[in-house]
């Protein structure tokens, strides 16, 4: 199969594919690295405050260090 000119164009072109999709989720990742570090700060505090706050704030200790 190995010599299959036509598997190997599309192996070729799948690998090139792959690596401009990757380029590309790299870039967009460095372009909005700050938008993206905010919203997942704010995800990851309102996640804590709904879903593991408990009365007294231990529960909230608790959560952070096993986080940690």
């Amino acid at each position: 199969w190995f010599q299959n000119k036509f598997l190997l164009r599309m192996y070729f072109i799948l690998v090139i594919v792959v690596l401009l999709l990757e380029f590309t989720a790299g870039t967009l990742g460095f372009i909005y690295r700050k938008h993206i570090g905010e919203a997942l700060l704010e995800e990851l505090l309102i996640g804590i405050h709904d879903r593991y706050a408990i009365d007294n704030h231990n529960g909230l200790k608790e959560t952070c260090d096993h986080i940690q």
